[in-house]
């Protein structure tokens, strides 16, 4: 049969796909990622605005794979190179999911960062890869003051413990009798509670 063309369709169809490419873009420019391709056998680096942003790269300069090694703080391009291998030396490639910091360092506060990743590979090895980006450094802060803080309190318990061991020895030697022991560390048990309702209550303020 004839081939019949249908202009205003072929123009709605191709008005759809703009349309949910500017969706799309909306979408990756809201959750604030960055988006990255790397083709492996031309060394082709191409990176969106947020990705250069995130590294603190000039939309101007150039981005190669070596460069990119030099925008990850100098401690953790292992960790980088060992996310991509793992899935490079696969058969079929693979994702990888990796959490380092950028070299960039705003105001000296160190930037943490997501990278997701796929490996692409065909017969003769490694064809591309491409991913994602995103900026995770409000959650490692949160991350490391709630381990401060549960570092503190048991730190905090455990001198609690060792205190009431040799506060329970001391009461033990000067006790008489059983019956005695246990109205001395009563006593003195309730001391120190109304010891600390008075620290609390005074708010930092002298007793």
């Amino acid at each position: 049969g004839n081939l019949l063309l249908n202009p205003n369709k072929d123009l709605e169809s191709f008005a759809a796909m703009l349309d949910r490419l500017r969706r799309l873009e909306m979408a990756v420019e809201v959750t604030g990622l960055g988006l990255w391709e790397w083709d492996v056998r031309s060394g082709d680096i191409s990176w969106n605005a947020r990705n250069r942003e995130l590294f603190g790269v000039d939309h101007q300069d150039p981005i190669t794979i070596a460069g990119y090694m030099d925008l990850v703080h100098p401690e953790d391009p292992e960790l980088v190179s060992a996310a991509y291998r793992a899935q490079s030396d696969r058969e079929n490639g693979g994702d990888f999911v990796v959490e380092h910091r950028a070299a960039f360092a705003p105001g000296g506060k160190a930037r943490w960062l997501q990278a997701r990743g796929r490996v692409l590979k065909d017969a003769d090895g490694v064809l591309r890869a491409f991913g994602s980006t995103l900026d995770i450094t409000d959650r490692k802060t949160a991350e490391d003051r709630r381990n401060l803080v549960l570092n503190e309190l048991a730190h905090r318990a455990k001198n609690g413990i060792l205190v009431m061991m040799t506060f329970v020895a001391q009461t033990a030697k000067s006790a008489l009798s059983v019956p005695h022991f246990e109205s001395l560390l009563t006593a003195r048990l309730q001391a120190m509670a109304d010891s600390q309702d008075l620290v609390t209550q005074a708010a930092g303020r002298p007793l």
